[in-house]
């Protein structure tokens, strides 16, 4: 019979992979978006909302390895959620951070307000780093699963 940890496990994989395929399908979608703002601005394309896709890309690349390599151990401590929240929330303001500055750039025009997107994209990071370190520092972390 399988134990708790071991279902808890797999419902975690299940979990990541489900994540993962929405991070690589909402790299694909921001990178059709990009190709189609191109057609329509005519032709005029933008490097910032170009490489838009990279951090939806490579943030679930991250995610999915850190929780394939904490296992049950991260998704069972009580601060999980709050992690979860703040790195996809910082992945989310980059991007859209990064769809800004591209329309401004296509646009040939700047906005002092773009580095308010640089800036909260930073400080979510920065909790999550944070919560994560709290986390691997627990006690409950550390058990052997």
């Amino acid at each position: 019979m399988p134990s708790a940890t071991s279902f808890l496990s797999g419902i975690d994989m299940i979990q990541a992979r489900r994540e993962f395929i929405f991070y690589l399908a909402a790299a694909v979608l921001l990178l059709a978006f990009d190709r189609t703002y191109a057609i329509f601005s005519h032709g005029i394309s933008s490097l910032s909302m170009t490489l838009m896709f990279l951090p939806v890309l490579l943030g679930g690349i991250l995610w999915v390895g850190l929780r394939w390599f904490f296992k049950a151990r991260l998704w069972g401590h009580r601060l999980y959620r709050m992690l979860s929240f703040f790195y996809h929330s910082a992945i989310v303001v980059l991007a859209n951070g990064l769809l800004v500055n591209g329309i401004l750039e296509i646009a040939e025009t700047d906005s002092k307000y773009v580095i308010i997107f640089w800036i909260l994209s930073v400080v979510l990071a920065g909790l999550a780093i944070l919560i994560f370190v709290f986390i691997a520092k627990s006690r409950r972390f550390r058990m052997k699963s």
